[in-house]
């Protein structure tokens, strides 16, 4: 069984393929694009013109080594570029972001964000160690997820090492099957949350729903997965807000045309 790879993948487990993929030697290269947060009430969107997009394009020029980079419109990050090598159990990831100007003072340029990850990855045990800055505050991320027949728990902790001091946590339990995933969790920023996830055949349907605390209101939405083949995925998901999303992921390699879920 294979368990998500961090406390943010508790709710989007990877396929296995695709942690095998980098390890991998030769030439991979994957691209990713997405159309989403596409609101079906077009009176009230009409002034934007253009729907959101995210484009990803990752290289693995050699067994173990990933260069990636991403163009988004609707994160507060409008660009990133990482790269990560190592092999298992442990990677090593170094990752530098640019952050939108909606996010900073007109009067300065945008914000970016470095960071420093460590991670362990096995079948029964993950854990993160994560450092970055400057562009909010230095922080330490750490996650664990534990697995017993099925069974997981996940933790997350963040804390500003500046005054005044502040932390954030979080906390998420579940239990996983090759064909069903079921889990809860608590955020100290957001609140609480739950999902489940049923797989059958080529088919994943993803129930989520987050208590809000800054709105003090329950926010949820469907989606279904369709694998076209064991490394290919097509999209779409829907909100009770009625905004509509989509993506499609596949991987091209040197020599040959194959898929790839990111």
């Amino acid at each position: 069984m294979q368990l998500p790879d961090s406390y943010a993948e508790a709710g989007r487990r990877p396929a296995k393929s695709a942690v095998k993929h980098f390890y991998d030697g030769g030439l991979n290269v994957s691209f990713k694009a997405k159309s989403e947060e596409i609101d079906l009430n077009i009176k009230e969107k009409a002034s934007d013109g253009y729907p959101e997009f995210q484009q990803t394009l990752e290289i693995k020029p050699v067994s173990g080594l990933s260069i990636f980079s991403q163009l988004t419109n609707w994160e507060d990050f409008i660009g990133t570029l990482k790269v990560a090598s190592g092999r298992l159990p442990l990677v090593h990831e170094l990752s530098y972001r640019l952050k939108t100007s909606h996010y900073t003072s007109s009067l300065q340029p945008p914000l970016y964000e470095i960071c420093v990850k460590t991670a362990y990855r096995s079948e029964s045990l993950v854990g993160e160690c994560c450092l970055k800055f400057p562009s909010v505050w230095p922080r330490i991320y750490a996650a664990t997820l534990l697995g017993h027949r099925g069974f997981f728990v996940g933790s997350k902790l963040s804390f500003n090492a500046r005054q005044p001091f502040q932390y954030k946590y979080g906390l998420k339990i579940g239990y996983l099957t090759k064909q069903l995933e079921l889990y809860g969790g608590y955020s100290s920023a957001y609140g609480l949350s739950f999902g489940i996830i049923s797989s059958r055949g080529p088919f994943k349907c993803i129930l989520f729903s987050e208590w809000s605390k800054s709105t003090d209101s329950m926010c949820s939405s469907v989606a279904v997965k369709y694998w076209i083949t064991d490394e290919c995925f097509l999209k779409a998901s829907l909100n009770d807000c009625s905004v509509l999303g989509g993506s499609i992921g596949f991987k091209l390699s040197s020599g040959m045309l194959c898929f790839y879920c990111p």
